[in-house]
């Protein structure tokens, strides 16, 4: 039974237009927003994570940066202090080195292994005289020219200045790698005695470094101001020009964090000067894994969206089929208003809705058999019409014809004739309408054809006073109307009283209501008979009996404008009748 109901929802045409309506309703309150938010704010946190990185990675490389340069800063320190010892400066200036460095051995010993024990990247320290081209080694002291490792020797020729410099370099340009610190010694006056130099293993200081990075992941550089690489996490790249590497080929050597894309990767790259010398700190960080977790949330943004919609589409579906089912009732009140109504508490709605519906329905019945039995009446009255339809045609002819022979049996127009004449102009008017409504112009010309007759018959005894204003002759009218009550005013009036009678004919407009009143002197109605007439009229009683005329104008104009219009009669019983015709005011 439930799969049924479901299957007839899911067909019903009505449920389905519900079901999308409510959809949209949905959509658009719910899915539309959550959907704009859920893109701005991933589109925000793609931006603000960006940042994040950057200035993460740049605050890193500060760190490295500050460590970098006070560990060189320290060596230098030491370095000044081991050129201003006694037994350096006997050394130096000694014209006996090997002799002097016999008896200052102990000395300068200490401070050589104290500084290269307290630091791992310090790989040696050379004493070096100028003067005497003698040069301490850390066990031994020998001529320079003595000495295997002699690749700093021309920088330190090119370099006449008192400022410590960098040498990087390879050892006996083999191996290892070496950042060799160059203190340069100067006694007692300007000119340069010595140096002390400081070899620092790259790798060991890398990974010195190393430790303290945040980002281990990433690539880490350093740059001097020729371009050439003097510490990287590849040995292949130390004294290799920077842009020479795949990673820093397009890198512009300014401080700051900016993206860069390299080979199809996503980097945020961070440079910083170093504060000491003229080099910039590099690093590359890859942003692969940070942009692995937002789509991460992505998905699962999407995810969630779709579950959401999964469940908007369930709701909606419930929601229509709770909002059609009170449809479905009242659509079945239309097909069957006998049905019972709901008797459970959570109908009271539904139980109003449909007791109205049945009110409607009764009254909507009661119409249809009203209009029903219109409908026969007015099929009543055209087979009426069309009876006598055959009779006014053939009576027409007949007086064309008597009109003609008493003109020639008088030789001319004569009193015969004139009321032939009058009587087929009658005719002709109550003939030549095409439908029911005329002017009230062409009406009262009728009407006045139609007095012109009787006042053959009764001489001067009729007088006819009319008060039509010119504004309401346009105005349109039932055909047929003024005749009859005219004809009423005569037979039933005057005729009765035999002397001279009047008729007056006024029109007036009250509202959008056109009134014609037909008033006459006559004999007058008893009130007995007036009030009958006026119930009959008012009920539409059928066309028999006595005032079948009057009868017959109130049928027409309620049959063609509604109950609402019609005639009714005014008498005191003594003296006159007053007949009023109520019309809309049509033009």
């Amino acid at each position: 039974m439930n799969k049924r109901r479901l299957l007839y929802f899911i067909r019903n045409y009505r449920f389905q237009s519900l079901f999308i309506r409510n959809l949209g309703l949905i959509f658009l309150l719910t899915v539309l927003p959550f959907a704009g938010t859920a893109i701005v704010v991933f589109q925000q946190m793609n931006e603000i994570v960006q940042e994040e990185i950057s200035a993460a990675n740049l605050s890193s490389l500060h760190r490295v940066r500050d460590v970098v340069d006070t560990s060189i800063e320290q060596t230098d320190l030491m370095a000044t202090k081991l050129s201003l010892l006694p037994g350096t400066e006997r050394l130096i200036y000694s014209s006996e080195p090997e002799e002097t460095f016999r008896n200052v051995y102990n000395s300068i010993l200490v401070h050589l292994s104290m500084m290269t024990s307290i630091y791992d990247y310090i790989d040696s320290i050379y004493l070096y005289s100028e003067r005497n081209g003698y040069v301490v080694t850390g066990q031994t002291g020998l001529p320079v020219s003595q000495l295997k490792d002699q690749t700093w020797l021309p920088h330190l020729a090119l370099r006449q200045n008192n400022n410590p410099f960098v040498i990087p370099r390879k050892f006996e340009d083999k191996y290892p790698f070496y950042i060799t610190l160059v203190r340069p010694m100067y006694i007692y006056d300007e000119e340069r005695k010595g140096a002390v130099l400081v070899n620092i293993d790259m790798e060991e200081f890398a990974k010195t470094i190393m430790r303290k990075r945040d980002d281990k992941e990433g690539r880490f550089f350093i740059v001097d101001g020729s371009g050439t690489i003097l510490l990287s996490d590849y040995p292949s790249d130390f004294m290799e020009p920077y842009h020479t590497r795949l990673l820093l080929r397009n890198v512009e050597l300014t401080e700051g964090s900016r993206p860069l894309r390299v080979d199809g990767q996503e980097y945020i790259m961070s440079a910083a000067r170093s504060h000491m010398f003229d080099w910039v700190y590099i690093s590359m960080l890859p942003i692969q894994h940070y942009r692995e977790k937002t789509e991460d949330l992505h998905r699962f943004m999407i995810a969630f969206g779709l579950a959401g919609i999964v469940v908007i589409l369930a709701v909606t579906f419930v929601l229509s089929v709770r909002t059609f089912a009170p449809v479905r009732m009242i659509m079945s009140a239309f097909d069957d208003p006998q049905s019972k109504l709901p008797e459970e508490q959570n109908h009271a709605e539904i139980r109003y809705i449909l007791g109205h519906i049945s009110k409607y329905l009764f009254t909507k019945k009661e119409l249809e058999n009203e209009l029903e039995r219109r409908i026969d009446l007015l099929n009543q009255a055209r087979s009426v019409a069309l009876q006598s339809q055959i009779n006014p045609h053939f009576l027409f002819n007949t007086l064309d014809t008597v009109k003609w022979m008493a003109i020639r049996l008088t030789k001319g127009d004569n009193e015969v004739s004139r009321m032939v004449s009058l009587l087929s102009e009658l005719m002709r008017l109550s003939m030549s309408g095409d439908g029911h409504l005329v002017p009230l112009r062409q009406e009262t010309e009728h009407a006045g054809k139609y007095l012109d007759i009787l006042r053959h018959r009764y001489r001067d005894k009729i007088q006819v006073h009319w008060n039509l204003p010119e504004p309401l002759l346009e105005c349109k009218v039932v055909q047929l109307t003024l005749q009859p009550l005219i004809e009423n005013a005569v037979r039933h009036g005057m005729k009765p009283k035999r002397h001279t009678g009047n008729i007056w004919i006024e029109a007036k407009s009250i509202g959008s209501n056109l009134i014609i009143e037909v008033r006459d002197d006559g004999a007058g109605i008893p009130p007995d008979v007036v009030e009958r007439l006026n119930r009959d009229l008012h009920e539409e009683a059928t066309l028999t009996g006595q005032h079948i005329g009057l009868r017959n104008v109130n049928h027409r104009i309620r049959l063609i404008f509604g109950s609402n219009y019609g005639v009714t009669i005014a008498s005191d019983g003594q003296t006159g009748t007053t007949v009023t015709i109520w019309l809309p005011m049509a033009l």
